[in-house]
């Protein structure tokens, strides 16, 4: 059986906090930005990452220029880590050595996404690249190895009482769909990040003792952490409706009084405003809450969560701050 990690931060630790929506479109990317201020937090910044990085290159060398001098723990809801059974029959040696070998072109089919059932294989794991007649999960599967669906998924993805499995990473369709963007983050953020000296979580250590380095990067899921806020949505429309998200006002106010949690004014007004009635409220909303729940594990209150396993800690990484014991099946 799996032991928790004794993995509860102790304050202070960092300095910065990036937490990024994330997806394969540049319009739908939208970070939340907060700065601590001794024992509190503000939230600085909510915008495009576009608007964010206008000034610099890249949003990995943006980030790595704040780590020179600040503290920065960075959240993005993308899988950072692959199915441990894929790892397996592939011969990894670590999620972290697997990328650095991606990126220098050892795996030349692995990012390109099979258009057919027939292509699919171990080396060329995503499916499908597009949505037609025919489509199955079962293709998907059984082609890799696989005996079920649940198979491809990491540990941390299975269901909770308070949320849906979360999609796995090589199936691409759908709405909650999550393999395109994994691809983009690693490429444009997390590879030319860890080449510079970022660690990433789990896979280099206990995030208490990675507390030395100045820049670690973290995955995130923000429907994991609406329970820790107090949100729950019911009936139609979800965090898509900007009313059912100005529902949830109070709520995340009384959460951020609770935990010394400030908003600049532009910040403020878009919570006020429910994030905003275009289609990409629900991106903003998503940003903003994966950073309040970054607060709460930064300032101690919850647990990073990764539990001592093999195969997490080398091949599957972990969502930030996720109970283990709250994974009812996979």
């Amino acid at each position: 059986m799996n032991t928790q990690c004794p993995d509860v931060q102790q304050q202070q630790m960092y300095d910065v906090i990036f937490h990024a929506d994330w997806s394969i479109k540049a319009s739908k990317r939208w970070v939340a930005v907060a700065h601590r201020d001794g024992s509190a937090w503000q939230i600085t910044q909510l915008s495009q990452i576009t608007d964010l990085i206008k000034d610099h290159v890249s949003l990995a060398r943006l980030l790595l220029e704040t780590a020179r001098n600040k503290r920065v723990l960075a959240g993005f809801d993308f899988p950072i880590g692959v199915p441990a059974k894929w790892a397996s029959a592939m011969e990894l040696k670590s999620f972290p050595d697997f990328l650095e070998r991606l990126h220098d072109n050892n795996y030349p089919l692995f990012c390109d996404v099979a258009r057919s059932a027939s292509e699919i294989c171990l080396q060329r794991p995503f499916y499908p690249a597009s949505a037609k007649a025919g489509v199955k999960q079962e293709h998907l599967y059984k082609a890799l190895g696989f005996e079920a669906f649940d198979e491809l998924r990491r540990r941390c993805e299975g269901p909770t009482q308070h949320r849906a499995p979360a999609s796995p990473l090589f199936w691409t369709l759908g709405a909650k769909q999550v393999g395109k963007g994994a691809l983009s983050g690693w490429r444009e953020v997390i590879t030319p990040c860890v080449k510079e000296g970022a660690r990433l979580w789990p896979f280099d250590g206990d995030l208490e003792n990675l507390s030395a380095s100045s820049f670690i990067i973290a995955e995130t899921y923000p429907a994991e952490m609406y329970g820790w806020l107090g949100i729950k949505f019911q009936g139609k429309g979800g965090k898509r409706s900007q009313a059912k998200r100005r529902e949830f006002i109070q709520t995340i106010r009384a959460f951020m009084e609770k935990r010394s949690i400030s908003l600049s004014e532009d910040v403020d007004a878009q919570l006020q405003d429910g994030f905003g009635a275009a289609a990409d409220g629900e991106d903003r909303f998503d940003a903003f809450c994966g950073a309040c729940g970054m607060i709460e594990v930064a300032n101690g209150r919850r647990a990073a969560g990764a539990p001592h396993d093999p195969e997490i800690c080398n091949f599957e990484g972990w969502i930030l701050g996720q109970k283990a014991e709250d994974i009812t099946s996979l």
